[in-house]
């Protein structure tokens, strides 16, 4: 039976690897065929701009998974950063291969929650808690962003009332942050307004239970918070390193500011 584990185990090893492997080769094969990647690979490149854009993409993914790791501990559970990163390395990689970008979410969620098993629905919460406070980054980021935008946005009505709903959406969300931490969803009284639905109620009543940790760990939310800002704007910033770093984009930036000014 160990003998039998161990081969199947072996097995599956190579099956990983050989279908790495060949999903690698296929994207090297389909590539080639692109005339864009014959200029990318032969013509110049701006090599100090994309390896700050390297280093500044693997900041910004450590930020996040700090995050996430930050957001467990504020709910009162026992996680090392060693498995938030590790986790969350592996639920990044699932995101790149798997239909959607909730997939590494899932994955995460069902890792902690088997390793929490008497705060499952804790632990759960902490992936999505954590993927609300990324996304409400992500529109204060935009929102500061269009404040210093051009003109160019007032004379659009649909660029115009984008901006609107951005401010809105970030407006919102800061104030569901701040609802985390307020009696209000996390109190005693809303615990047992909960508990007493049918079916969800205890399960809802657990879940506002552990929010009711961030009533006295507001830092460690805060802290979630401000790395969800930088990494937000880390990425950003990598964007426009890669677009300087790279030989066609740097030819269509020329020719678009060309034209721009003519």
């Amino acid at each position: 039976m160990n003998h039998h584990s161990k081969s199947l185990k072996i097995a599956l090893a190579t099956g990983k690897a050989l279908l790495a492997l060949g999903i690698v080769g296929y994207l090297v094969v389909k590539i080639q065929r692109d005339a864009g990647f014959s200029r990318l690979v032969n013509e110049p490149k701006e090599w100090s701009y994309l390896a700050i854009a390297l280093a500044m993409v693997l900041t910004a993914f450590t930020c996040s998974f700090v995050r996430w790791y930050l957001l467990v501990r504020g709910l009162g559970l026992t996680f090392h950063l060693r498995d938030a990163l590790r986790l969350g390395s592996l639920g990044f990689m699932l995101n790149q291969v798997m239909p959607g970008s909730v997939g590494g979410d899932l994955f995460k969620a069902a890792f902690i929650a088997h390793e929490q098993p008497g705060r499952r629905t804790e632990a759960v919460a902490s992936v999505f808690i954590d993927r609300f406070v990324g996304v409400v980054a992500m529109f204060v980021v935009a929102s500061v962003a269009l404040s210093f935008a051009d003109q160019t946005l007032t004379r659009s009505s649909l660029l115009s009332g984008l901006k609107v709903f951005i401010w809105a959406i970030a407006a919102g969300g800061m104030l569901g942050i701040c609802l985390l931490t307020s009696r209000l969803i996390s109190g005693l009284r809303a615990q047992r307004l909960v508990t007493r639905w049918p079916v969800v109620g205890p399960t809802l009543g657990r879940l506002v239970a552990g929010l009711h940790q961030f009533g006295s760990r507001r830092r460690y939310l805060v802290a979630a918070f401000v790395l969800a800002l930088t990494t937000h704007c880390l990425l950003v910033s990598a964007f426009w390193c890669v677009s300087r770093g790279l030989p066609i984009c740097t030819v269509r930036f020329n020719s678009t500011k060309r034209t721009g000014r003519s």
